[in-house]
């Protein structure tokens, strides 16, 4: 076939107008163009879920607090781009990239589109959809709003509790869309806290506008990550006083982390693969 310059596309003018309007700490940063292509901010570790498969193959699960962050570092994200009226329509982990100190960072806004006066957008049959990731709503209708962007951040939840195993719902992704109407939903992770799975079934009510939107959604991140860091302080704590002498080592190891982990979360405050069905 002929080849096409990118800059005559129509796809990639929308997607650099844009990724040139977004500042923000957890969305990766649209540099501009040379040589035919996107030019984006270099992020160290790559994709969320070559990172956490990656660990999982080696035995070395990230700790439910370090998730707990980069949720909340998404959430937050996502929040930005709703305030912005963005749909991103391609939420996965595989679109979400993590920086060497474990910052978040949503990328990939090649199916994103920004609303107008309307607070959702009807896409056609033409393109795929990335399917296990979908809203119901998305699947049946093609019909995108932040609501549906929210049950792909639940989907991105499971994805980073399973380490990124594959979120099928079903062996038949042609069936997909009845099991969702029956209420089947991706099991709970082994590693994932019980209020971390609420909220991925809030995202994942059927009806989309008894979701949360993302404001909630961070909010609910924030206080999860405080919560489970609380019960770590608790659990370190109780060890140092049955074991004095191993405790104030560890004290001593952990004080960098911690404060490190104190300003990420405060600069976080501040701002407050793929299942295809094809069109028919």
């Amino acid at each position: 076939c002929q080849f096409q310059n990118v800059l005559e596309s129509e796809e990639f003018k929308k997607e650099a107008k844009i990724m040139s309007k977004l500042k923000h700490q957890n969305i990766v940063e649209f540099i501009g163009i040379s040589d035919n292509k996107l030019i984006m901010e270099y992020i160290e570790l790559g994709c969320i879920r070559d990172y956490m498969k990656d660990r999982k193959k080696k035995n070395n699960l990230l700790p439910v607090l370090d998730i707990l962050k980069i949720l909340s570092d998404v959430a937050t994200g996502m929040a930005y781009l709703a305030s912005e009226r963005i749909l991103h329509c391609d939420l996965a982990a595989r679109n979400v990239l993590l920086t060497k100190d474990l910052r978040a960072k949503i990328s990939d806004f090649g199916l994103s589109k920004i609303l107008g006066e309307k607070d959702y957008y009807k896409g056609s049959g033409h393109k795929s959809l990335p399917a296990w990731w979908c809203s119901p709503e998305a699947l049946q209708y093609r019909r995108f709003t932040s609501s549906a962007d929210i049950w792909s951040f639940g989907v991105v939840m499971w994805e980073a509790f399973t380490h990124c195993e594959s979120p099928k719902l079903c062996s038949d992704v042609t069936k997909l869309v009845v099991h969702l109407n029956d209420g089947r939903r991706l099991k709970k992770p082994p590693q994932c806290p019980d209020k971390a799975y609420e909220l991925m079934r809030d995202c994942w009510k059927f009806e989309y506008k008894e979701r949360p939107d993302f404001p909630t959604v961070e909010k609910r991140c924030r206080e999860l990550e405080y919560m489970h860091k609380q019960e770590k302080a608790k659990e370190n704590e109780n060890s140092a006083n049955q074991n004095p002498e191993r405790g104030s080592k560890n004290s001593d190891a952990s004080s960098g982390q911690s404060e490190r982990s104190s300003q990420r979360s405060s600069e976080s405050h501040s701002q407050s693969e793929s299942g295809i069905i094809m069109s028919h």
